[in-house]
């Protein structure tokens, strides 16, 4: 019986071994956690710093394009007043009115 104890008592050992071992990893998986929640938090940080920049870069368009919307109407109103006085001009011509 003495045998069977002692085997019993090194098997107790051993698995006294692995539970520390286990208690290693589990230590090991919290910080490797750790360390991924912190690289999420930079990782957001950053998508809120390129959110912002692309926001004014779109301000920065937006206001390109409102300005070259009222430019190109201007162009178009002076390029039909500019017709409109040529087909006048023509008429009276055609119709000998001067």
């Amino acid at each position: 019986f003495t045998l069977v104890d002692k085997r019993f008592e090194q098997v107790d050992k051993r698995f006294e071994q692995v539970d520390k071992r286990f208690e290693q990893v589990d230590k090991r998986f919290e910080q490797v956690d750790k360390r991924f929640e912190q690289i999420i938090a930079s990782i957001e940080k950053l998508g809120d710093k390129m959110d912002q920049r692309d926001q004014k870069l779109v301000d920065i368009i937006d206001q390109r394009d409102d300005r070259q919307r009222r430019f190109t109407l201007r162009m178009f109103t002076i390029a039909m007043s500019v017709t409109g006085i040529s087909v006048m001009g023509v008429l009276i011509k055609v119709l000998n009115i001067l």
